[in-house]
């Protein structure tokens, strides 16, 4: 049976070829994802406030690291705002998809009514994919659409690599029931995620 820092890394893979596959030089398909991307990005500082209050003060080294990763995240967001911008598109002409939707709508589900453990399967994946790829994807998008319109895919080029490391790390720390929820939204994450990819090629 394969241990969940595998089925982690599988994941985080899988998520990867995904993103590596994308035809960052259209413009039209980066436009979808940025828009998207942006939709659910902007939810990021909630889902680590909830978490970090989630995890409360008998585990208070979870909840401290979720605070440090939110100081991180501010105005990230606001970066998809300026690579749109700087394409010629403003984010009230774009339409939020169901996809899209569902893909942090279930993180709410997940903080509030299962464990706050869950939600790291769908951070660890989205970071780790970060890792793998965003460099890549950066390079082709600001050779393609000029340095203006990458500033998003730069900044998580050059930070998540480390939040992977403390993810398999954190890993050990969880209970079997936490473990399994994990496991569950890691592998939603990983499905919606390449859903979104897939509608934003156009």
């Amino acid at each position: 049976m394969q241990s969940i820092e595998q089925e982690l890394q599988q994941n985080i893979e899988e998520a990867a070829a995904a993103f590596q596959k994308f035809p960052w030089e259209d413009k039209s398909a980066y436009i979808n994802w940025l828009s998207q991307t942006y939709f659910y990005v902007r939810h990021t500082t909630c889902f680590l406030a909830l978490t970090a209050s989630r995890w409360g003060v008998e585990n208070r080294s979870m909840q401290y690291r979720a605070l440090a990763h939110l100081k991180e995240e501010l105005s990230h967001d606001l970066l998809i705002l300026e690579d749109l911008k700087a394409l010629g598109v403003s984010i009230e002409t774009q339409q939020e998809w169901p996809e899209t939707q569902a893909f942090y709508q279930t993180q709410y589900y997940w903080i509030e009514h299962v464990t706050p453990a869950a939600h790291l399967g769908y951070a660890y994946v989205l970071e780790g994919m970060a890792a793998h790829k965003a460099a890549d994807a950066y390079k082709r998008v600001i050779k393609a659409h000029g340095e203006k319109a990458g500033k998003f895919l730069r900044v998580h080029a050059e930070e998540d690599p480390h939040h992977v490391e403390e993810g398999f790390k954190t890993l050990k720390q969880l209970s079997e029931k936490e473990i399994e929820s994990f496991r569950q939204c890691m592998k939603q994450t990983t499905l919606l995620y390449k859903q979104i990819l897939n509608k934003a090629k156009g």
